[in-house]
């Protein structure tokens, strides 16, 4: 069963995948690694509340388990949260499960000063150097990117598009009346203090039931979702995240794909070309650093720089681009070495728009006849998607809904199973009571 959920996973129908899942539980609810599993595919599928209640069935008794998976350091699920909540437009929830994971990291690194002295008074040196050694290379792990990955791309979001953090973007409160949002604010006000409540008298007899409450320990200020929101400068809170990737050389690619994203908003050249550099050594002719690259372009050919920045970007420059400097002639030559694969195509329109926007409604024909396309490579789900949320986060300019209608149409008949563009697979009623896992 757990192949079938696989297959539909990757076939675009999270939300079949978690029922099946579900059903694969019910078998066996002592079996933690499939009641992982479910939780997880669970929260794939958005169903967050539910993820959570599965979770419970293996945490301590009395407690939430979110908090209880946090305290245990569950960084998986977190994660998993993190980008459920991201897909859902929760973005301050979003944040609060990747600060917890931030949080984690820097607990571990805490905890290492304990053993120094202790390593040199037993004289154990060669642990101690791998200690050391361990402190450089902590936040290359693929748990600590995955969270600084969803934070960065948030604050991002937030510089980019700040209104889709607006207050009138959630709750339902953009037809409210001034009496009715004033009254819904209360409401929401004395629910967030109830929760609060709750939370502390479940939390004071945890302790009580742990019995060594360390009076003299630091307790970090809890998070909040609304508090991560309200920050002054999002690109800020972003480098945060960035810097300890840039700095132990992180090995993923992506790493320095956001590293530039930030510096290019910051409009920090040396940095940028830092992080072009890097990135060129790990994937030379991936789609997401021809954009970077031409996004530089574009921004050096009119930056107007000074003193030794102006000499150091451009002989970095020279060397990184020796054919051109023209964005518009460098993404040129990238469409022509790479017709023939749908993700480079993505990359090429998104840098034509970005230079040109009169090329906006040439480059939206050509995107949906790509589609229709059935020579060229790299046509998967995972990219199909990729263009479908660029558009909507004004990558390849503005589509009508007509437009958005054809595209829908188009990546329907490509994966009639993905939920995103109408499908989905429905068993029968009948059917479901009948699965069980001997038809699998």
């Amino acid at each position: 069963m757990l192949f079938i959920v696989l297959l539909l996973q990757h076939a675009g129908d999270a939300q079949e995948g978690a029922s099946l899942m579900e059903q694969a539980q019910s078998l066996d609810t002592a079996d933690r690694y499939v009641n992982s599993k479910c939780a997880k595919y669970m929260l794939r599928a958005g169903l967050i509340k539910e993820a959570e209640k599965m979770c419970s069935k293996f945490t301590r008794e009395g407690v939430n388990a979110s908090a209880n998976l946090n305290e245990m350091q569950c960084m998986w699920y977190e994660i998993e949260c993190a980008k459920a909540h991201q897909r859902l437009a929760n973005y301050g929830e979003a944040l609060k499960k990747c600060h917890e994971v931030e949080r984690h990291f820097m607990g571990i690194i805490e905890d290492q000063f304990d053993f120094h002295t202790y390593c040199i008074r037993k004289m154990t040196l060669c642990s101690y150097i791998g200690l050391l050694r361990l402190e450089d290379v902590l936040r290359r792990h693929k748990f600590y990117y995955e969270a600084a990955r969803i934070a960065i791309t948030i604050y991002l979001r937030m510089y980019d598009h700040p209104n889709d953090f607006a207050p009138d973007k959630h709750n339902g409160e953009v037809n409210l009346s001034a009496s009715e949002l004033k009254k819904l604010k209360k409401k929401q006000k004395k629910e967030k203090a109830k929760e609060a409540l709750e939370a502390a008298a479940k939390q004071k007899q945890m302790n009580a039931k742990k019995g060594d409450v360390e009076v003299d320990g630091f307790a970090p200020e809890p998070l909040d979702a609304e508090k991560l929101l309200k920050v002054n400068d999002p690109l800020e809170e972003a480098s945060k995240f960035v810097q300890p990737l840039l700095q132990l050389n992180s090995e993923q690619f992506g790493s320095y794909i956001l590293g530039f994203e930030v510096y290019y908003r910051k409009k920090k050249v040396l940095l940028m070309l830092q992080c072009l550099n890097k990135a060129t050594k790990l994937e030379p002719n991936n789609p997401d650093l021809h954009v970077a690259a031409a996004k530089y372009l574009h921004y050096y050919e009119k930056a107007q720089l000074e003193g030794t920045v102006k000499e150091l970007a451009a002989e970095l420059t020279n060397i990184l681009f020796p054919n051109t400097k023209s964005a518009s002639e460098f993404n040129a030559a990238f469409k022509s070495a790479n017709i023939n694969s749908f993700p480079h195509r993505l990359a090429v329109a998104e840098v034509s728009v970005f230079v040109d926007l009169n090329c906006t409604d040439v480059t939206k024909n050509w995107l949906l006849c790509s589609l229709d396309d059935d020579k060229l490579t790299g046509m998967t789900l995972k990219n199909i998607e990729a263009l479908y949320n660029g558009i909507l986060y004004g990558k390849y300019g503005n589509w009508s809904a007509n437009e958005m209608a054809q595209l829908t149409k188009r990546c329907h008949h490509l994966f009639k199973d993905a939920t995103l563009f109408g499908g989905g697979v429905n068993l029968g009623a009948q059917e479901k009571e009948n699965c069980n896992i001997n038809q699998f």
